[in-house]
């Protein structure tokens, strides 16, 4: 909504479920390092990524970052 009235620079990093599980998490990983060199981030709901979801999205594993939330 801001652009095109504001000039932003943003980093954008895909956290679907999908992405998450080409990139073998590194994905999450990346954005957490810049939320954390911004001191600011906007996240989207994402799919939490069960047992469950291993199965229906034929996923690798189930990664250590979602395990911790």
């Amino acid at each position: 909504m801001l652009e095109p009235y504001i000039d932003l620079n943003l980093d954008y990093y895909d956290l679907s479920i999908e992405n998450r599980n080409n990139t073998y998490d590194e994905v999450t990983i990346d954005s957490a390092k810049a939320v954390a060199r911004h001191h600011i981030g906007v996240k989207c709901a994402t799919i939490t990524a069960n047992e469950d979801r291993v199965k229906e999205f034929n996923l690798n594993k189930i990664y250590l970052l979602q395990m911790l939330q």
